[in-house]
C-alpha cells in the first residue's frame, strides 16, 4: 500500500511539472514580428508537446506580411538547420506557408526556431517553441491489485499524438529509405525527366520512400509535397534500405504538356583573323644580311570586319628575350572568307648569331576588332641565326 501511494504521488508530481512546463513554453509560441512588419508564427508542434521517440513530426510555420525581399527562410531544431528555403517569395505573396517533416530521433527537450533573412543581410528569428521527445509508451496487462489504481489515474495519463502530412507504414521494419550516393540528385514533381527539377538532394542525405514505378522512380515527400527521384539499380545514384520491392506501384502525375518547339537560335556572327602562308624567303636568316618575311591575313570568320587593323612583326632572341620590331603594314576591310594580298616585310638581324630566335607576327595587335577567337591571331617561326659576316 505504501508503494502504491508513492507511485501515485510521483505520477501527480510529473503531470503537474509537465503542465507548468507547457505554460512556460506557451509564451514562446506566440508569433514574432520583424522590424519590417513581417510576422512569423509557428503552428506545429505546439509548445510543450510530448512526442514519442522515432515518430515523424509535422513542422509547420507561417510568415505573414511577407514580401519579395526575403532572401531565405531557415527552419532549425536545437540550432541545426533542417530546411532552408531560398527566395521563397519570388511571387511577392503576402503569406508564406512552410511545412517540413522531422523524425524525433533524440530524447529530451528540443527547440524549434524559424529565421527570416532579407536580401540586405538582416535576419530575425521566431520565438523558440519547446517540445519534449520521450520514450515510446508500452502497454502492460493490469493485474487485479492495481486495476483500481489505474482507473483513478486514467484521466491523468497523457495521450501522445503526432500529425504527419505524408502516409506512414505500419512498423519500423517496413520503412524504406534512400541514401543519396551522388553529389547532387534532382528532385522532380513527377517520375520522368519531362518534369522540371524543383529541388535537389545532397550526397549522404537520407529520405523515406513511399512508392515506386516499374522504371525505378521513387516517391518521397519534401515539405509535405509529393516529389520523385530516380534510382535505378546500378545507376549509383541512391542506396535503398528496407523492403523496397514491396513498395506500392504508383505511376505518378501525367506527363506535362511539352511546349512547342522553338527555332534554333542563329549563332552570333563575328570575323576571325589569322595569319596565312607565312614564310622566310630563302628559308633562313643570316646575321647582318637582309631577309624578307612574307604572309597574308585571312578572315576565317562568318562576318566581315567593320574596319582595318594593325600588324606587329618582331624578332625575339629566346635566351634573354631581347626583341627587335620591324615596320609592318596595316590591313583594310576583309570580307568573311576573304584575305589580303601578300605582305612583304624586310628583316635585318645582326645580334646573337648561333642562337635560337623567334619571328612573331600578330594580326590586330591593338585588339580593335571583336573576333570569334582572339587566341589564333599569332604566328611564330623559330630559327637559329647564322653567323655570316658578323664578327
Amino acid at each position: 500500500m505504501l508503494r502504491q501511494g508513492l507511485a501515485m504521488f510521483a505520477l501527480v508530481w510529473l503531470v503537474a511539472a509537465c503542465n507548468l512546463n507547457q505554460g512556460n513554453r506557451a509564451k514562446l509560441a506566440e508569433g514574432t514580428a520583424t522590424p519590417a512588419g513581417t510576422w512569423i508564427r509557428v503552428e506545429a508542434p505546439n509548445a510543450g508537446d510530448l512526442l514519442e521517440l522515432g515518430a515523424y513530426v509535422a513542422l509547420s510555420a507561417v510568415v505573414e506580411n511577407a514580401n519579395a525581399d526575403i532572401e531565405r527562410v531557415e527552419m532549425s531544431i536545437d540550432g541545426e538547420i533542417i530546411r532552408r528555403y531560398l527566395m521563397p517569395n519570388a511571387d511577392d505573396a503576402p503569406r508564406i506557408a512552410l511545412q517540413e517533416r522531422w523524425q524525433a530521433d533524440r530524447l529530451g527537450e528540443h527547440e524549434l526556431k524559424i529565421s527570416v533573412c532579407t536580401v540586405d543581410g538582416s535576419c530575425v528569428e521566431s520565438a523558440p517553441v519547446g517540445f519534449d521527445v520521450i520514450a515510446a509508451a508500452t502497454e502492460a496487462v493490469p493485474t487485479a491489485r492495481d486495476s483500481a489504481e489505474t482507473r483513478k489515474t486514467e484521466s491523468l495519463t497523457p495521450v501522445f499524438t503526432t500529425a504527419t502530412p505524408v502516409p506512414t507504414r505500419s512498423t519500423a521494419q517496413d520503412v524504406v529509405t534512400a541514401k543519396i550516393l551522388t553529389n547532387v540528385l534532382n528532385v522532380r514533381t513527377g517520375p520522368a525527366i519531362q518534369f522540371e527539377p524543383v529541388s535537389t538532394l545532397q550526397k549522404d542525405e537520407t529520405v523515406r520512400v513511399f512508392a515506386r514505378t516499374e522504371s525505378e522512380w521513387y516517391k518521397i515527400f519534401l515539405a509535405g509535397q509529393e516529389r520523385w527521384i530516380y534510382g535505378a539499380a546500378g545507376s549509383g545514384l541512391v542506396e535503398l534500405t528496407g523492403p523496397y520491392p514491396d513498395l506500392p506501384i504508383d505511376h505518378g502525375p501525367p506527363l506535362p504538356t511539352q511546349p512547342p518547339a522553338t527555332a534554333t537560335p542563329v549563332p552570333p556572327q563575328y570575323p576571325n583573323l589569322v595569319i596565312e602562308g607565312a614564310e622566310i624567303e630563302g628559308g633562313a636568316l643570316v646575321c647582318g644580311e637582309p631577309g624578307v618575311l612574307r604572309f597574308r591575313v585571312r578572315n576565317s570568320g562568318n562576318a566581315p570586319t567593320q574596319w582595318g587593323g594593325s600588324i606587329r612583326v618582331r624578332d625575339v632572341q629566346v635566351r634573354n628575350q631581347a626583341g627587335q620590331e620591324f615596320q609592318a603594314p596595316n590591313f583594310g576591310l576583309l570580307a568573311a572568307g576573304g584575305h589580303t594580298p601578300w605582305f612583304r616585310v624586310n628583316l635585318l638581324v645582326d645580334t646573337y648569331y648561333g642562337e635560337k630566335h623567334l619571328i612573331e607576327i600578330t594580326v590586330d595587335s591593338q585588339k580593335q576588332i571583336t573576333e570569334s577567337n582572339e587566341l589564333d591571331n599569332r604566328w611564330e617561326y623559330a630559327y637559329v641565326l647564322q653567323q655570316g659576316s658578323c664578327p
